[in-house]
């Protein structure tokens, strides 16, 4: 979000509305068939149950108790991260009637005000701790490895593989060994690490060209709202099959995986893909001479950019 719009002039009413044309429309239409599911054939999806307000508060992007779990997570588990998103993009496209030097500190300035006033408050399933929580900094964050790429201020190419080895190797290591940490340090710290190290090598030109990465890039909002859904039907399929005693889990992994990453590609090729070039020429139709974020750019074509 840094990067798409420290050069442009872009209003804030401008940005809310390339955002929800990116976002929205293919989240509701997975929300929806999740619904109708839960309607239809609620057995198939056994770690769901509807609920009222619970459907209504997933398309506001409102954070709300699921009735199973009771984490705040919407109808689409994964979309709890799009309810920060959301609220980011709502603070960020606020600041945007401030000078881009101003922005920056603005934009950090709120969230890290929030983060601190979250060591006050119960992180249990209420809507203020879920809007405190240490994961708004990593939004924080994110602008601050948006500016250090866009003024060539990132790491050299031999420390950037080091820094994003640390990264791989510390997630896995940090969350064993501090699983009740704030999710800042076991999960945030790790993912700067990485996501450092692989803007360094890319900026280098040290990164290959390669088709399948790509494609998975570009499917990447795609699978991120269906493989729960994939993977639930997956595991239900898996035992039928008598596969749970037969193979071992890393093989369920393996195959779920897979089956997670064909049904996002397919989704994006099939529904996301049709649906932003439709919305993209709407835009143009409607305001051909508009000054706000390019919905070509293809950075912007890839996933939700989180």
């Amino acid at each position: 979000m840094w990067i798409t719009t420290s050069t442009r002039s872009t209003t804030p009413q401008e940005f809310y509305a390339n955002r929800i044309l990116r976002i929205v429309p293919l989240y509701y239409l997975i929300t929806t068939a999740w619904v109708l599911l839960l309607v239809v054939a609620p057995s198939l999806l056994q770690t769901s149950r509807l609920d009222t307000w619970h459907v209504i508060s997933s398309y506001l992007f409102i954070p709300s108790a699921h009735p199973v779990t009771g984490a705040m997570e919407p109808v689409v588990f994964a979309g709890w991260t799009l309810n920060y998103e959301m609220f980011f993009y709502l603070i960020f496209g606020a600041c945007l009637i401030l000078p881009a030097s101003l922005r920056m500190m603005s934009t950090v300035g709120i969230l890290t005000s929030l983060v601190l006033a979250g060591l006050f408050v119960d992180h249990g399933a209420t809507v203020i701790g879920f809007y405190t929580s240490s994961i708004l900094a990593e939004f924080a964050i994110g602008m601050a490895l948006g500016w250090a790429f866009e003024n060539r201020r990132l790491l050299k190419a031999r420390l950037a593989l080091a820094a994003g080895s640390l990264g791989f190797l510390a997630l896995p290591v940090l969350h064993a060994a501090m699983p009740d940490a704030p999710r800042l340090l076991t999960f945030g710290l790790p993912a700067t690490l990485i996501v450092a190290g692989g803007l360094s090598l890319d900026q280098a030109r040290r990164v290959a060209q390669w088709r399948l990465p790509h494609l998975l890039g570009d499917a990447s909002y795609s699978i991120y709202l269906t493989h729960s859904m994939t993977l639930s039907a997956f595991g239900q399929v898996w035992r039928k099959l008598g596969l749970v005693e037969i193979a071992g889990p890393a093989a369920f992994v393996a195959a779920a995986f897979v089956a997670a990453a064909v049904i996002g590609v397919a989704c994006y090729a099939t529904v996301e893909a049709p649906m932003f070039r439709a919305s993209r020429r709407w835009q143009q139709a409607k305001k051909p001479l508009s000054s706000g974020i390019a919905l070509s750019s293809p950075s912007l074509a890839r996933g939700s950019a989180l």
